[in-house]
């Protein structure tokens, strides 16, 4: 009985065995049927050729829903690590290199229970159990189609095998043929319909030849009597043209787009500079008469050539002054219409020009010169022997670089603070020289050498020995002294009255230097300048103190330039809209001292430590940072101008101050001004006196100049 028991069980066991084999070749038969069914179904999907890709993957979407009963279909677009969804629509998002390398290394796969790298893919598609293909898509990013169900549903699904997966590669690449073929139609569409067009094109353009053709044949039966007539025209007009630049009084020249010269110009060209043959380069034909200019003006033109920089400002670079002999020409440029690329040259002779404007430069020079020696005597003979001094140092070559410059710099201030511009432009011309070439600026030297000579030698019978010795006295300070010594005034007093009156008042060149400040100030546009002077009846020694004179002014040029602000700024701030500037005075049993005070913007500390901090000078305290203003002449300016940037006044002040006894100090807050404090000890005042006129009230207050 077991052994029966045993055998009936075991045919029970193969009957289940065939059932389940035999329900899984239906399920399988199913499945084909299912597929060979949607397969069939695909072509009429894309029965219209004009469909969009992703109206198509939706019309496949829906057919893969239906026939297939899955949950989810999906199509999406893989360009690197950027998935984009296309059906349905959604938001794009990144996948991990490996997941990208996984879909661009296989065309299909499953996925049953998402590994680590599948978990990145079921994550994208929104799936848990699927299957998926990948279409390649000519022109565009690669497509992947993914089939399946969500982590609910999963568990009450079959898992998918290699089978599903290939049945999905079979359709996806019948798809991609499909997509292939549709795409191939509708470029074939877009192609007949530009045929069609050209089509239509050319038969409207041979109409046209028609009508050109019976218009030509019109036009050559008038032909040579058009031509003649056109030859006559064009005969009369190079007549009239070879008539004008043969008369202008100009030098006309043309250059093609390769820097050539035309054959045509102004008979000037040729009286001038010489005739050419053929086409030479412009640089190469002026080079025989000007080669420091045929060099500027080569580097200009490529630079003009290169069209980095815009049109205007190539041609403002071009280079302006020709010379030929003692002749001196200007040059202007104008650009040829675009189609030409070419450049029109016109040449001027200004030699005449030059000249007069010279001239009357230099008698206006003399006037102000003149006018200087008439108003301020005293001021201007301070002026006229310390340019001769510095001159001569500079003439004679004998200086250090750091002295040539300081010169330069205090001679530039003094001579425009007396009116002689000639000289002030010489000298800004060797500073802005010396900055690129030190060596370079000998003949700008020998210019300014050549250009004092000549005002010392109309100045010099009006400035004899004699002269300079002169003593001058206002009429009430004598009559003081006269009145003091019938008074009975001792031997004692008489003498140091007398003594006195040789020195020269502190107050004459503050007021000079107050006088310069206010037409700077208007120069520049700083408002209504508001210069005191408080000179508290202290006299000098004009002829020891001199060189302090001179310096002074870099710091009144300071203060103008730098600290006051413009009038809107001042307002801004809750300052009067014109700036003010007082030169004080005075004395004490240690001595004397000056002081510049303003009440500008003061002096950008925070600029000063960061020009020291890049130049290697210690700036650790605040004191670091006065002595790197006075010693090391560092400017807060990026730019340098006629009236300051270079950092070289204060620390010229400095020098001077040093060298008379003196030390030179400064304070400044920001937004509230600055105040430079020039203090002589008693063992370098000996030749300062206190005015006995001021015990008397003839100084008794501040003597305000205003702008």
């Amino acid at each position: 009985m077991t052994s029966e028991h045993e055998h009936l069980k075991e045919k029970a066991l193969l009957l289940l065995r065939r059932e389940r084999e035999l329900f899984d070749l239906r399920m399988k038969h199913e499945q084909v049927t299912l597929w060979l069914g949607l397969t069939q179904t695909l072509p009429q999907l894309l029965n219209d050729a004009s469909a969009g890709l992703a109206e198509v993957c939706a019309r496949v979407r829906k057919t893969l829903i239906q026939g297939l009963r899955l949950q989810r279909v999906v199509f999406l677009e893989v360009e690197g690590v950027v998935v984009r969804p296309l059906v349905p629509a959604g938001n794009q998002r990144n996948i991990s290199p490996e997941a990208a390398a996984l879909l661009g290394a296989s065309a299909s796969g499953f996925c049953n229970e998402p590994t680590d790298l599948d978990a990145v893919i079921a994550e994208s598609v929104g799936m848990a159990r699927f299957i998926w293909s990948r279409i390649d898509v000519t022109g565009r990013a690669r497509v992947l189609l993914a089939a399946g169900f969500d982590a609910r549903m999963a568990k009450f699904q079959q898992p998918f095998d290699a089978g599903d997966a290939a049945h999905l590669r079979n359709a996806a690449q019948q798809l991609e043929g499909l997509i292939a073929n549709a795409l191939l139609v509708q470029e074939l569409a877009r192609e007949r319909d530009i045929l069609r067009q050209t089509n239509v094109a050319l038969e409207q353009r041979d109409r046209e030849l028609h009508a050109l053709a019976d218009e030509l044949r019109g036009a050559n039966e008038h032909l040579e009597v058009r031509v003649r007539d056109r030859t006559e025209e064009l005969g009369r007009r190079n007549h009239d043209m070879r008539l004008v630049l043969d008369n202008v009084t100009q030098a006309l020249l043309t250059l093609d787009g390769n820097g050539k010269l035309a054959a045509e110009r102004s008979a000037c060209a040729d009286e001038w500079f010489g005739p050419y043959e053929g086409s030479p380069s412009f640089d190469a034909y002026i080079g025989r008469i000007d080669s420091e200019f045929a060099k500027n003006f080569a580097l200009a033109y490529d630079a003009l050539c290169e069209q980095v920089m815009p049109l205007e400002l190539c041609l403002d670079q071009m280079p302006r002054r020709l010379r030929a002999g003692r002749r001196i020409f200007n040059c202007t440029y104008r650009a040829l219409p675009p189609d030409n690329r070419g450049l029109l040259i016109v040449i001027d002779d200004v030699t005449e020009e030059t000249r007069l404007a010279q001239e009357e430069a230099e008698q206006t020079e003399l006037l102000a010169m003149f006018k200087g020696l008439t108003v301020d005597r005293e001021g201007f003979l301070t002026f006229f022997e310390e340019t001769s001094r510095m001159v001569g140092e500079l003439a004679e070559g004998g200086l250090n670089e750091e002295a040539r410059i300081r010169h330069l710099h205090t001679l530039k201030g003094t001579a425009a603070m007396h009116g002689a511009q000639l000289i002030a432009e010489i000298c800004h011309r060797a500073e802005d020289a010396l900055e690129i070439n030190p060596e370079g600026i000998a003949p700008l030297i020998a210019r300014l050498e050549q250009r004092w000579a000549e005002i010392q030698r109309i100045l010099g019978t009006f400035l004899d020995e004699e002269s300079k010795g002169r003593v001058e006295v206002s009429q009430r300070a004598l009559g003081q002294l006269c009145d003091d010594v019938r008074a009975g005034l001792s031997s004692e007093e008489i003498a140091r009255r007398l003594t006195a009156l040789a020195l020269e008042p502190v107050e004459r060149p503050l007021a000079r230097l107050a006088r310069h400040a206010s037409k700077l100030a208007a120069r520049l546009g700083k408002g209504d300048l508001s210069v005191a002077v408080e000179a508290s009846g202290v006299r000098v020694d004009r002829k020891r103190l001199r060189p302090l004179w001179s310096v002074l002014v870099h710091l009144i040029r300071n203060a103008i330039d730098h600290g006051i602000e413009p009038a809107a700024e001042r307002q801004a701030r809750g300052k009067s809209a014109g700036g003010q500037i007082v030169l004080r005075a005075s004395e004490s049993e240690r001595g004397w001292s000056l002081e510049v005070e303003d009440d500008g913007r003061g002096i950008d500390w925070a600029r000063i430590r960061e020009l020291a901090r890049t130049r290697g000078l210690r700036h650790d305290s605040g004191a670091d940072l006065v002595r790197i203003v006075l010693e090391h002449g560092l400017s807060t300016r990026s730019c340098v101008t006629a009236t300051s940037g270079r950092g070289v006044g204060v620390a010229g002040v400095n020098a001077v101050v040093k060298e008379l006894g003196g030390v030179l100090s400064v304070s400044s807050r920001e937004g509230a001004g600055t105040c430079w404090h020039l203090a002589f000890p008693t063992r370098a005042a000996n030749d300062v006196v206190r005015s006995p006129a001021f015990k008397t009230g003839e100084h008794a207050s501040p003597a305000p100049i205003d702008g």
